[in-house]
């Protein structure tokens, strides 16, 4: 049993977001205030205490209404993804079969675009908070041959798919007599409330699922030994609190030994029951497959070389990283007395943030051999590199609502995942928290389009803006999984034939008006671009032509490959932005120009589907 989903109205930070979690790990990214810490304060708050929880008024969300303009710009945007239709696919596939999985891509993503964009608006009247959580049996047939599942009764429901799930809702809001109450129910697939809905069954769902929390620095404990009576607990919070600073080397090797054994006995008695026990799982892990391999780029070490660091003598850094791990599990459960047969869901929360990048991968390679449900938030590139595509989640705030974006890895095929491995993944994860991505065709571009926002004084990286090269990667599985995260895009290409291929590409994608997404350049290529607008003297004087010359001999593409030959593309391009920055802002070209602001105004209000 594990918790397979959360929808959430008006709760703290959130108005509305609804999102699924894997049955191990999943991961969540987003940007402050776009309701991470709100939907991980609603799980502790449900599933972190031993009575069903209480919410107060100052839980309740605050409405808060856009601007006209900003009103106004969601109508336009809401009446294009409405009215636009999808031009016909041509995107020169070899195989049939990959064009009809695309035009399904597109076709689902329109759909719950749609929906999205339609229920966005603004309400005043927000007075109850909702939650509804699902909870799915792991397996076919679990909830009914498990002695500890058997418990819930009536509570399972049986699904389409075969699969049986509980469904527990919470909802608060104020009575007559002006309180703020909390009631709490278990339903059935149409939201009834089941004749088996009471106090016993809401605590034993609590008592099977509960929620550790463990938060970088605030990791420690806040309990006071005088408030525990148990001993075994005192000898715990005594060991974790001098163990959990420790750096490695600050002990000797048998220190660490007795510590280790000291909570290894402990966590067997209060652990072991649900996996919390330290003694790792030692069953054979399979030989990772190509889909694997693309799929998860960045390895993590081997369950077999944990068990033999952990074994050695030697104080190893996997010794204190699982020292570390005990302690924070243990300080986060508290006081709490864990049902026998629980299986816990761990909340970890921008971990990156205590330890030294190769540290954190040695930790997650722990955290994930954990055989519970773990649900993380991050913003570090390499762990983001180390798990599944479809273990991640991207909360994006559109308007009023939360979307979580994912990836569905059946939608691209191991072409596609080999090709944003290497080019996103593993060369630019960072690209991956950025909300717009400006493709392009090759390096020149990564210089000019950075520093040219720059000139009309705009930071591209402050705005949450990446600049992506595509030509090696191709530009439909980027397009696939920008779509796919909610990130917007921008794209960038020659006049060329070429480029006149990847517009039609882009046309593929886009809804609303095609303008604010695609530049082609009205020249064969960037440099000629240029040159033709204003900036031939520079060309000039990297192709040595230096005074009078026979423009018949030298017409402008015999000069810039000259001025390419002596310089290299990039060295010209910095000569070109040079002259830029001295020329200011008058210097910009029109088309550049009016990119730039398309992509701000991208970045602005996140829509990635217009």
């Amino acid at each position: 049993m594990y918790l397979e989903g959360v929808e959430v109205f008006n709760f703290r930070g959130l108005r509305h977001l609804s999102v699924n979690f894997e049955p191990d790990s999943t991961v969540l990214i987003g940007e402050n205030t776009w309701g991470k810490s709100s939907l991980l304060s609603l799980l502790w708050q449900v599933l972190g205490g031993d009575e069903p929880c209480k919410f107060d008024i100052s839980d309740l969300y605050v409405p808060i209404a856009l601007n006209k303009k900003q009103e106004e710009e969601k109508v336009q945007l809401y009446n294009a993804t409405l009215n636009t239709p999808r031009p016909p696919l041509n995107l020169g596939f070899s195989s049939k079969a990959n064009e009809e999985a695309l035009a399904s891509f597109l076709k689902d993503k329109d759909s719950s675009d749609f929906n999205f964009v339609a229920s966005d608006v603004f309400d005043q009247d927000i007075s109850t908070i909702v939650v509804k959580l699902i909870f799915c049996e792991a397996s076919l047939g679990l909830a009914l041959s498990s002695r500890r599942l058997k418990r819930l009764g009536e509570a399972w429901q049986l699904c389409d798919d075969g699969l049986r799930r509980v469904f527990y809702r919470i909802e608060a809001h104020k009575d007559a007599e002006g309180n703020f109450v909390t009631s709490h129910m278990v339903t059935n697939l149409q939201g009834q409330t089941l004749k088996c809905s009471n106090d016993e069954i809401i605590k034993l769902i609590i008592a099977m699922n509960p929620v550790l929390r463990m938060r970088d620095s605030r990791m420690d404990n806040n309990l006071s030994l005088d408030e525990i009576n148990d001993e075994d607990s005192k000898t715990l919070l005594e060991l974790t609190s001098k163990i959990s600073m420790l750096e490695e080397g600050d002990a000797l090797s048998h220190d660490l030994n007795a510590d280790i054994e000291t909570l290894n006995l402990i966590s067997t008695k209060y652990l072991s029951s649900y996996g919390g026990n330290i003694k790792f799982n030692h069953k054979q892990k399979s030989r990772r497959g190509i889909r694997d391999l693309v799929s998860k780029p960045l390895s993590l070490e081997s369950l077999s070389r944990l068990n033999h660091e952990i074994k050695s003598d030697a104080p190893t850094r996997e010794k204190f990283l699982l020292i570390f791990l005990t302690a924070a599990l243990f300080a986060s459960k508290g006081t709490r007395e864990f049902d026998h047969q629980a299986r816990p869901i761990v909340i970890l929360e921008d971990v990156e943030g205590r330890f030294h990048p190769s540290l954190l991968l040695s930790f997650w390679s722990i955290v994930e051999s954990l055989p519970v449900q773990k649900i993380v938030t991050t913003n570090s590139c390499d762990l983001l590199t180390s798990v599944p595509l479809s273990r991640l989640r991207r909360l994006c705030r559109q308007y009023y609502d939360t979307r979580a974006y994912q990836i569905s890895e059946s939608h691209f095929n191991a072409d596609d995942l080999r090709r944003i491995a290497f080019h996103i993944r593993i060369n630019r994860p960072i690209a991956l928290f950025a909300r717009v991505w400006v493709l392009v065709e090759g390096e020149t571009e990564m210089w000019f389009i950075p520093e040219i926002a720059s000139i009309l004084g705009y930071s591209l990286s402050c705005e949450g803006v990446r600049v992506v090269e595509f030509a090696q990667c191709g530009l439909t599985p980027l397009l696939k999984i920008a779509r796919s995260l909610g990130i917007a895009t921008y794209i960038i290409t020659d006049g060329d034939e070429a480029g006149k291929r990847y517009a039609q590409t882009v046309k593929a994608f886009v809804k609303g008006d095609l303008k604010n997404h695609l530049l082609v350049l009205p020249a064969q290529d960037i440099e000629h671009y240029f040159f033709q607008r204003g900036y031939d003297n520079v060309f000039k004087q990297c192709a040595g032509l230096i005074g009078p010359y026979n423009k018949k001999q030298f017409p402008s593409s015999k000069i810039i490959t000259q001025a390419i030959r002596k310089e290299t593309k990039p060295g010209l391009a910095l000569a070109v932005l040079n002259e830029m920055h001295n020329r200011g802002v008058g210097g910009v070209p029109k088309e550049m120009h009016e990119s730039i602001f398309k992509i701000i105004a991208l970045a602005k209000h996140t829509m990635s589907f217009d």
